[in-house]
């Protein structure tokens, strides 16, 4: 509705019918403009007016607004007399119309008494959806989460086949043998490792919508991780590095097996409340360890 016409809107409104006229009130009172608005509320008692305080202190802060509340089981219901006042009050108004069946029917029937032109009134119904909408039994699954899925477990068992089997690149062997691409490579793993967890430091935070659009990258980084270790290191190496490199991969198989492999809806989150908990639990692991390896790369001469 323009606000900026000065032809005044009355708001012929019962029950939940206040939810357009409401709308409307709050647009004026953020954007004070020349076109008066009156609202004609009808409920059953006192105290089942919906936002009537919100109403009356839009009412007092607006000259361009006026409320009026109508308990109808106290015999105050609108009638044909109250409808020819305001068409008299008002002959340029524009009148809108919500509610409930009955109620919007006798209004139209008293407007067209009145002598108000049928192009003059506007009438809103809440109808119901024919559409059932049930839960569904099985949750649809993404071509994108099995694509995840297969990358992550083909890298994963690659690293795992050519570690076991001797397999070697000698171009990345020599590569790895050299100071400078360990420290430079391993700094660059130091730094995947930290932006995963900008994913559970937003949700943490309550930042559920910059940790939506952060989701599907950290999966997909998740199921690189095997690349990305290789290219710093072809072998686990001994003592702590052992322990380092295995936790690190077998978060990475954890990671694959997310909630997105349950169909059925309940399951799936149970299983992901689960599941969170063993996967959380090795990052943490995988950082402290991380950070013990850079102090003993760092430290040793």
């Amino acid at each position: 509705m323009d606000l900026v016409e000065r032809s005044p809107v009355i708001f012929l409104v019962a029950g939940i019918g206040v939810t357009p006229a409401i709308a409307l009130a709050r647009s004026l009172a953020s954007a004070p403009a020349p076109r008066g608005v009156l609202i004609d509320y009808s409920a059953r008692q006192p105290e089942a007016f919906a936002f009537r305080d919100e109403l009356e202190r839009l009412s007092r802060g607006s000259r361009r607004l006026r409320v009026l509340f109508r308990a109808t089981e106290s015999g105050q219901r609108l009638g044909l007399y109250d409808i020819r006042r305001y068409h008299q009050r008002l002959p340029d108004g524009r009148f809108r119309i919500c509610g409930p069946d009955g109620y919007r029917e006798d209004m139209q029937r008293y407007l067209a008494e009145a002598g108000v032109e049928a192009w003059r009134v506007r009438v809103e119904q809440f109808t119901p959806t024919q559409r059932v909408v049930t839960k569904p039994e099985v949750a649809p699954r993404r071509r994108s989460d099995t694509l995840v899925r297969l990358l992550g477990l083909t890298l994963l068992v690659a690293y795992v086949a050519q570690g076991t089997l001797g397999w070697t690149w000698e171009w990345l062997a020599g590569l790895q043998e050299q100071e400078s691409y360990r420290r430079w490579s391993g700094a660059a793993l130091l730094a995947f490792i930290a932006l995963q967890w900008t994913l559970p430091v937003l949700r943490v935070s309550d930042r559920l919508r910059a940790a939506a659009r952060v989701y599907p990258w950290h999966r997909w980084l998740g199921a690189m991780s095997p690349a990305l270790f290789y290219a710093h290191a072809s072998s686990l190496g001994y003592g702590y590095l052992v322990a380092l490199g295995s936790v690190y991969l077998a978060n990475v198989l954890v990671g694959l097996g997310d909630k997105t492999l349950i169909g059925d809806p309940t399951l799936r989150e149970r299983y992901g409340r689960a599941w969170l908990v063993p996967h959380v639990c090795l990052a943490f692991l995988t950082v402290g360890l991380a950070i013990f390896h850079v102090i003993v790369v760092l430290g040793y001469r």
